[in-house]
């Protein structure tokens, strides 16, 4: 027998894993630094210094442009990775596809042209529009988009609204990480082994000096002393007999 009257369960979890609503948004922008994941339909453009996951049960009608992109939905736009793009088998791309890298399984559908390469300008524009926010922005962004999903799973819990007001108010506390103790390995014991030093006598030869050739001595002639030449005595010449006429 059927039982009609048989209550039913309530929801604890909600059916959508996406965390849009703690993006911060800019008129049609959703701006985030950290990862933004997409499960359900969105008309908007997303922009996200890090990554960004399309499932394949996301269709989204926009623009992304995000450091990673991983799609497996359908994206009606183009599309702008400044370092790796995947789409795989499951993915349905209506639009140009930008990226430094690209990985594309068998199976996916691209109806648009496809560029890689690095693109600085795109770097420059996509830090621009993430820092015009702050990151205490980006958080309370985040916190208050966690304090209204704690407050939905709560009332399908059946809480009454009261009291899921009232836990919203109270701070959360975060538990203390304990302490990581690391234990130094002790140094072993350096042992040193005296091993007996053999020293080994080895003769060098004595080096031969090679004695410079000498020039030859020459035999000096000896000069004999030449005589002493005798003086001669000059004699007075005789006296003629000179003829006076006086």
């Amino acid at each position: 027998m059927f039982n009609f009257f048989r209550k039913k369960e309530p929801l604890t979890t909600l059916s959508s894993i996406s965390n849009i609503g703690g993006l911060i948004k800019e008129g049609g922008d959703y701006l985030s630094d950290e990862l933004i994941l997409l499960d359900d339909k969105l008309t908007a453009n997303l922009y996200c210094s890090d990554k960004i996951i399309i499932e394949s049960s996301g269709h989204l009608s926009g623009n992304i442009c995000g450091n990673i992109c991983t799609i497996s939905g359908t994206v009606t736009g183009n599309i702008s990775s400044t370092e790796l793009l995947e789409i795989k088998k499951t993915a349905v791309v209506k639009g140009k596809v930008k990226a430094a890298s690209i990985s594309i399984e068998p199976g996916a559908v691209i109806n648009g042209a496809v560029t890689v390469g690095e693109e600085k300008a795109m770097v420059v524009s996509l830090y621009q529009k993430i820092h015009k926010h702050t990151e205490e922005e980006y958080l309370s962004a985040r916190w208050t988009y966690e304090q209204a999903q704690g407050m939905a799973v709560a009332l399908a819990a059946g809480d009454t609204p009261e009291n899921t007001a009232e836990s919203a108010k109270k701070p959360i506390e975060h538990p203390k990480p304990t302490p990581i103790v690391v234990e130094q390995p002790k140094p072993a014991p350096v042992v040193i082994e005296e091993k007996p030093i053999k020293v080994e006598v080895v003769e060098i030869p004595t080096p031969v000096i090679a004695e410079e050739p000498q020039p030859p001595v020459i035999a000096k002639e000896e000069v004999k002393p030449e005589p002493a030449k005798k003086e001669q005595k000059s004699t007075p010449p005789k006296e003629e007999n000179i003829q006076r006429w006086w």
